[in-house]
């Protein structure tokens, strides 16, 4: 489970990375629907687990869902989001 985890963070930090420089039109309803389904999976797995990456988590999957859409500037949100990801890595193997 932890190899599909860090899989599901790396797959993010890359789509937001991508997502930061790139501007096409239909790109951000699928980085949206993919951001909200790998967030959503990484709350999944840590809600019992860790109560504040659960929030994180959670409140991510909320804030990108492309159902009811939160504006948000996609160079600072998609770059915030992948250094949080990235962060998580390192936090989760250092403890």
């Amino acid at each position: 489970m932890k190899k599909i985890l860090l899989i599901n963070k790396s797959l993010l930090i890359l789509m937001f990375t991508y997502f930061a420089f790139i501007s096409e039109p239909g790109y951000s309803q699928t980085a949206r629907f993919l951001g909200m389904i790998g967030f959503g999976l990484l709350a999944f797995y840590d809600y019992k687990k860790d109560n504040t990456w659960f929030f994180i988590w959670l409140g991510s999957a909320v804030l990108i869902n492309p159902i009811f859409k939160i504006q948000l500037d996609k160079d600072i949100w998609s770059v915030e989001w992948a250094v949080i990801l990235l962060m998580s890595i390192f936090i989760k193997r250092i403890t």
